[in-house]
């Protein structure tokens, strides 16, 4: 086919057709379509899908895409019929076909964690949605989030709208621009925006406004249909009262994906058509309770005409439904009132899931406030759909209920520890633990935990570093030289936290003495951070305890940040992981890797559950002679500010960044902008030696530490000493791993003689100018220092990614060259050296799913400060 010809091809195969309308024909691939592109060469199983699986699109004339396999022509696809095979430039084959909804769901570039299709579709069953063509259904959403459920709930209104004149809708609401704008584009790019006509986004707004304006609006609208109809009278505009035309409900159904439903639903009801229902969707079942409560007591109060229907559990491994049930407590207790009680139904899981959390469905019912108070007084059964249970339920308290529910969410981790055969299993498949107390253990301690206490109760790991004096949790460093050893001592955090009620129920794995960005340099093997079947690495060398919060199996752990080690794995796993300003958390009982720089770090699910632990860590200790005095500890900053100047260093910015890391940065960037934050460019200099001159400081100190460990005052000894009585060389050749004689090796030599001043020095010098470019940033001053006051014009945080990538291929890691092993660290070296505090926090995922970690920074003393936006950037993908 010559070149005019096949221009000519092309051109006919247009996303519209002859008349301007869309051509919805999806026999074949035409310029505009966004397509799925599938490898179709034969694939081992450890590659991710998403390596042979991939979203392409809008395909341009003229255009080429970059595969792994070279570069395929975008005029190769278009005019195809689809599942034909296109080969690259080196003719690797791939086929081209149009994306179901769920892969384009799972493979779409998002903003925020999307609710995932199985989820989506379960939602959508729920809500029994089954229009007719010509039918006026109108939905709505509140949450628009990634548009996921947007497209499902779409895809269901549909064929009410086969006509050429659309009556149905989603309405799809969102508190944040940009994520509603970005939704739009990812309806619009499915199936050339086959469903953009069914939906209508709203930004920035929520469902009280909304519904109100909707009544109002369509009220008004109302009025002024009945006064036109009438115009043939003397009736003038001003003498019809506003109140001839109620407003009337329109919605078939509404969604509620909230942090707080409940507060919306009076607004949504007045909307909502009877007989028809409310989902809420939340991440615990102490928020549907909520939203139970606030129903029954507003029979008492504001009237809401709602009552629960169901409540369905998205568990991971399937769907389970929880009973809810109105019990009338009146003749077992002498007063007239009812309560709702939720528990699990006595059924196994349905189906498969992915995501979790709860949904409930409320159904709009038609009495007024006086039936429904009727209907507490008289316990009718099964009225208006709720189901009333037996005489003896009715002693059930709504307390004990609560507290029951309350237990149960906040001891999830500790139960899944509570089962030594399950525990045994992931630990074989992560190797995050290197031991860790048996059922019996954890419950006695978690039974004779000091009541009343911030933290009681929850189940706290910690690397393997840092001591406990627990003849079950020895403390080795994943070191055969410290193979079995039982410290005599707790360290200071670990008391702290016994005595703030947490349970200390296991030890991570870790780099060997904190050596290491993977987690693999261990005596007791790699840590292994598993996504969808695959090994990835866990970071390092704090890689244990990421691997743990991440699977659940704690409520939180303790790592410790020499250089990123907190940070890093934190990244690479979509933790929270907090490195506190130098200082203020206690080093005494933490086996060093360098002093000047190691700092406990903090590891959790949550900004917020970090902030906790904490609070509780953050006091002056006298064993620890670099522990900060009691006057250096007070808050710098008096006010909370509601917005926010943030600076955005040039340096962090490196060639070497990968796209998906700072595509997440810039968005992070742009929303707090449209959320009112000032962002400035800044530039620290001094960062980009700090990578050289950590790898000299950090090595230097630890030869010094390690020296200790002889086989005489400490370590265990070689069996076997030389004829010529060298102890020492066979018992560290027998005891240490290879990364860390390289690095005792590379210290020695940077403090020898022949090298300090070169080395030792030199690394020294540009240390004191990071902290001196970090200081010229700042707002506030540096209390540490000499200097008098802030930078006047200076930032109050610093964002930046945490990692150069996503999580790597535990195979690749094995095989990284030990330069580009150390470069791992680059982003989250210079904190360490200027001993700021530092948060890495989960900031979305790339094109395959693995999270993409931010990191704040913030001035010496300005934890709190950094948690706070910690919070913020949390929050906007939540």
């Amino acid at each position: 086919m010559n070149g005019l010809l096949r221009a000519s091809f092309r051109r006919a195969y247009s996303i519209t057709t002859g008349t301007g309308k869309p051509n919805f024909d999806f026999t074949h691939v035409y310029a505009g379509d966004t397509i799925l592109l599938r490898s179709r060469r034969p694939t081992s199983k450890s590659k991710v899908r998403s390596q042979q699986t991939r979203l392409v699109g809008p395909l341009q004339e003229g255009k080429s895409l970059q595969v792994k396999d070279g570069l395929i022509e975008h005029e190769d696809m278009i005019g195809q019929p689809v599942r034909t095979t296109v080969m690259t430039h080196n003719q690797a084959p791939y086929s081209i076909h149009h994306p179901t909804l769920d892969d384009y769901v799972l493979l779409s570039e998002r903003l925020v964690t999307p609710i995932y299709p199985i989820d989506a579709a379960n939602i959508v069953a729920l809500l029994d949605l089954h229009p007719n063509p010509g039918e006026t259904m109108e939905v709505m959403e509140a949450g628009t989030g990634h548009g996921a459920l947007t497209l499902y709930l779409a895809r269901a209104i549909h064929a009410a709208n086969a006509t050429d004149n659309p009556t149905s809708k989603v309405h799809t609401i969102d508190i944040n621009t940009r994520h509603s704008k970005h939704a739009e584009g990812v309806v619009a790019g499915f199936r050339r925006g086959m469903y953009s006509k069914d939906v209508e986004f709203y930004a920035p707004t929520n469902p009280s406004a909304w519904c109100e304006e909707q009544l109002a609006l369509r009220a008004s609208k109302a009025a002024s249909t009945e006064f036109s109809s009438e115009s043939a009278s003397e009736t003038k505009p001003e003498s019809i009262p506003a109140s001839t035309t109620e407003p009337k409900p329109f919605l078939s159904a509404a969604i509620l994906d909230l942090p707080d439903p409940h507060a919306h639903f009076a607004s949504v009801a007045k909307c909502l058509l009877p007989d028809h229902s409310l989902l809420v969707w939340c991440p615990s079942i102490t928020q549907i309770m909520a939203c139970i409560d606030h129903v029954q007591n507003s029979r008492r109060e504001a009237y809401i005409p709602l009552v629960p229907l169901s409540i369905t559990e998205f568990q991971t491994n399937g769907l389970r439904p929880w009973d809810v049930r109105s019990v009338n407590v009146s003749k077992e207790q002498g007063e007239k009132r009812m309560e709702w009680v939720c528990k699990p139904k006595a059924v196994g899981a349905v189906g498969r899931s992915v995501g979790g959390g709860f949904v409930a469905v409320f159904r709009k019912v038609k009495w007024t406030m006086n039936q429904a108070v009727q209907e507490e007084e008289t316990d009718v059964e099964n009225k208006g759909g709720e189901v009333v249970s037996e005489a003896v339920e009715a002693a059930t308290e709504k307390s004990v209920q609560h507290s029951k529910l309350e237990e149960e969410a906040e001891t999830t981790e500790r139960d899944s520890l509570l089962a030594p055969k399950d525990v045994a299993a992931w630990n074989k498949r992560t190797n995050a633990f290197t031991s860790y107390l048996p059922r019996e253990s954890i419950q006695s301690l978690a039974e004779n935990a000091p009541a009343n206490t911030p933290l009681h109760g929850k189940t706290i790991a910690i690397k393997d570093n840092i001591c406990t004096s627990h003849s079950e949790l020895p403390t080795t460093c994943a070191s055969n030289i410290l193979k079995g050893h039982t410290s005599p001592y707790p360290a200071t955090v670990v008391s702290l936290l016994e005595e703030s009620g947490a349970v200390i129920h296991a030890k991570t794995n870790m780099d060997e003495f904190g050596m290491g960005s993977h987690s693999i340099y261990s005596a007791r093997g790699p840590t292994v951070n598993h996504v969808d079947g695959v090994e990835y690495s866990a970071g390092g060398s704090s890689g244990g305890s990421a691997v743990a919060v991440r699977d659940g199996m704690c409520y939180a752990a303790l790592g410790t940040d020499t250089g990123g080690s907190v940070r890093l794995p934190a990244a690479y796993t979509g933790i929270v992981g907090f490195k506190p300003t130098y200082g203020l958390l206690s080093r005494w009982g933490v086996i060093p890797y360098a002093n000047s720089l190691d700092t406990v770090g903090i590891m959790t699910k949550k900004v917020e559950d970090a902030r906790k632990v904490f609070d509780v860590l953050n006091v002056h200790d006298p064993k620890d002679p670099t522990s900060l005095p009691p006057t250096a500890r007070k808050p710098i900053r008096s006010e909370k500010k509601k917005t926010w100047t943030v600076g955005v260093p040039a340096e962090f910015n490196p060639e070497e960044l990968s796209e998906p890391v700072r595509k997440a940065w810039a968005s992070a960037i742009d929303a707090l902008r449209s959320q009112g934050h000032t962002i400035k460019e800044v530039s620290i200099p001094a960062v980009q030696q700090a990578i050289s001159a950590y790898y000299i400081l950090a090595p230097a100190e630890a030869s010094s530490n390690l020296a200790k460990f002889d086989g005489i005052r400490y370590g265990r000894r070689a069996d076997q000493d030389s004829a010529n009585g060298t102890l020492y060389a066979n018992t560290k050749e027998e005891g240490w791993g290879e990364e860390v004689k390289r690095r005792v090796l590379l210290g020695t030599f940077t403090l020898s003689s022949e090298a300090i001043d070169n080395f030792f020095i030199q690394a020294q010098k540009i240390r004191r100018m990071v902290q001196d470019d970090f200081d010229k940033v700042f707002a506030t001053k540096n209390p540490s220092r000499a200097t008098e006051q802030g930078v006047e014009d200076g930032v109050d945080v610093l964002i930046t990614p945490s990692s150069m990538t996503t999580a790597p291929l535990l195979s690749e890691v094995k095989k990284q060259k030990r330069l580009d092993a150390y470069v791992n660290d680059v982003l989250t070296v210079p904190a360490s050296l200027a001993g700021l505090p530092a948060c890495s926090v989960p900031y979305g995922k790339d094109e395959s799913g693995m999270p993409i970690g931010l990191q704040v920074m913030g001035q010496f003393g300005e934890d709190h400060t950094v948690l706070e936006m910690a919070k913020i950037l949390e929050d906007m993908v939540s």
